[in-house]
């Protein structure tokens, strides 16, 4: 009964303190980086009540988490041991190196352990830390250029329906007479049209990005694209590239 008793005012404490805790999660570098670049993470914490825990019952929980352009969840290691084991261990700083470029929200999650005389009591969520919007770069360029087909053609009349594909097109030298097509990857691009096109912008995405505009008058109409190209096997961000993609004649 006593026991009891202990367990529900320490469980009361807990719930109250940890109302009182504040997690932050720093990385190093603080800004964007290359992909192949470490990066650490440190969490801290804060609060009124912080010096009520014993830091050694502390544990560590850091994700990675890709948000752009597929989306990922990595455990990352703290410690020695089994993967889902060691995200646990008692580190408050880890070393990571991401293998994939995009945009990334990192996480770390902090927990505490029962006393050990008390294991039956539940471990207790701390807090989470975050940073977000880091982004990973590619390490190398745009592979090809942009390259735009209209259908119809330029010279249609007035109002046009505008079917506009981007594409990455280029080759690859072999040797002296041999040359190959690059290989097909996935392509975001953003075109944006000048001249009062309906809609001013679009976004594809595919082999060939594909958009679609209606063009109400007669007149010419500029366009220009962002794209990024990104692997069609593992995601991968593999770089990026803007251009003018030139005009189109509506009579």
């Amino acid at each position: 009964m006593k026991t009891a008793a202990c367990a529900a005012a320490l469980l009361f404490f807990c719930f109250n303190v940890v109302a009182d805790m504040r997690v932050f999660l720093k990385t190093n570098p603080a800004g964007d980086v290359t992909k192949g670049t470490p990066i650490t993470f440190t969490a801290t914490l804060g609060g009124n009540q912080i010096g009520v825990f014993d830091k050694s019952r502390m544990r560590y929980s850091f994700t990675a988490q890709r948000t752009w352009p597929c989306a990922d969840s990595i455990l990352i290691p703290n410690g020695v041991g089994a993967p889902g084991q060691s995200a646990r261990r008692g580190s408050d700083t880890v070393t990571w190196t991401p293998r994939k470029a995009g945009n990334y929200t990192f996480e770390v999650a902090v927990d505490y352990l029962p006393p050990p005389k008390m294991p039956n009591l539940p471990t207790q969520r701390l807090g989470t830390g975050r940073a977000v919007n880091f982004k990973v770069k590619p390490t190398a360029g745009f592979s090809g250029m942009l390259w735009p087909t209209f259908a119809p053609a330029s010279n249609a009349t007035a109002p046009v329906n505008l079917k506009l594909s981007v594409s990455a097109v280029g080759t690859l030298i072999i040797n002296t007479t041999t040359s190959h097509p690059l290989i097909p990857v996935r392509l975001i691009a953003r075109v944006d049209c000048q001249g009062g096109c309906n809609p001013p912008s679009c976004t594809g995405d595919g082999y060939a990005a594909v958009c679609s505009f209606q063009l109400p008058a007669a007149g010419t109409y500029s366009f220009s694209a962002a794209a990024d190209q990104v692997s069609p096997t593992d995601c991968d961000w593999l770089g990026s590239a803007s251009a003018p993609l030139g005009s189109y004649v509506a009579k």
